[in-house]
């Protein structure tokens, strides 16, 4: 067995919920506990550690039967099923690549503990591992010094990143206000050389995989895609930016510049 299927293990009564497949409530609930805890610790990436994200890795590795999520109002943690060495389930981080996401979320460490203990409870029998990656600080600390919790895990301790990414969810000047002084300058620089910087929204009226089409026809164009350097020729990266660019749009969180 390398699964675990919600439909086996949601209880009316269980307040924990485990889902392969997440709806809308699992997506609020998710971001609304990423947003709180990127409050109180920026070590980690908050656009690698949407459920989105670990969606689309796990379908451009066409592991996507494998995803699992199990969350309740108060901690939320998203994994990968893998069969271990014992015949049992492994869970691990959906985007077992990217070490600087996190797959475990919080509004407290207490609560995190409790959501994997409730997984233990439910099926503790079979599981073999539960690996946690990038989870923040404070509750990696109140992880190693845990002594309740009943079954083996380990904490993929968070790496030191340098701007993995650029969040512009609140525009560019947003952007350049969080980056280093140096990185300010040379974003200003790059920006004054811009006769016009457009952002577009995408919503629901419009087809993102025509979107995308486009996106991908400009990027056929530069520089890169001629010198061979262009992302977008690995196939697994095209896909897993086609997924992740489409999930969002779905929610009408994408932006196109």
């Amino acid at each position: 067995m390398s699964r675990i299927n919600s439909e086996e293990f949601q209880e009316p009564n269980n307040l924990l919920k485990v889902s392969n497949s997440p709806d809308w409530e699992d997506y609020q609930v998710h971001e609304n506990l990423l947003k709180n805890v990127y409050r109180e610790d920026k070590s980690f990436s908050v656009v690698c550690s949407t459920l989105e994200y670990a969606l689309a890795a796990v379908r451009a590795k066409k592991f996507e039967r494998s995803f699992v999520l199990f969350r309740n109002r108060v901690a939320a943690g998203a994994f990968l099923t893998v069969s271990t060495f014992r015949g049992k389930i492994g869970l691990v981080p959906a985007e077992i690549e990217w070490e600087f996401s996190t797959n475990l979320l919080a509004k407290a460490p207490s609560a995190a503990i409790d959501l994997i203990n409730e997984v233990n409870n439910l099926v503790g029998k079979e599981i073999d591992l539960i690996r946690l990656s990038g989870v923040t600080r404070e509750l990696e600390k109140a992880l190693l010094k845990e002594q309740k919790i009943t079954h083996p895990f380990q904490v993929i301790k968070q790496k030191e990143v340098i701007s993995v990414v650029v969040n512009i969810e609140n525009g560019a000047e947003s952007a350049i206000k969080q980056a280093s002084a140096n990185k300010r300058k040379n974003l200003k620089k790059a920006l004054r050389s811009q006769k016009e910087l457009r952002f577009d929204y995408i919503n629901s009226t419009e087809n993102p995989e025509l979107v995308w089409q486009r996106l991908l026809a400009i990027e056929r164009q530069s520089w890169k895609w001629k010198t061979q350097s262009s992302i977008f020729q690995s196939s697994y990266y095209q896909v897993f930016y086609q997924g992740y660019f489409i999930l969002k749009s779905s929610k009408m969180r994408s932006r196109v510049n």
